[in-house]
């Protein structure tokens, strides 16, 4: 159960997320609201997706050197 977690800066990348409860108050890695109606948690976990978000934090446990 992930309702009101703040998520900001965390790898989730490979997550399994099958049946985890996440609600509007649930902060994700980029500082987001989770919205049932726009958000897109895969691009979180799966490092194949387009949007697929790194921080930019050098200090992050999410953060990915830039090429």
């Amino acid at each position: 159960m992930l309702q009101y977690t703040d998520l900001h800066e965390s790898n989730l990348e490979n997550v399994k997320y099958i049946d985890t409860i996440v609600d509007d108050n649930t902060i994700m890695p980029d500082k987001t609201l989770f919205m049932r109606h726009n958000s897109e948690f895969n691009r979180f976990v799966d490092p194949n997706h387009k949007n697929f978000w790194r921080s930019e934090t050098p200090l992050s446990p999410a953060y990915r050197a830039k090429k």
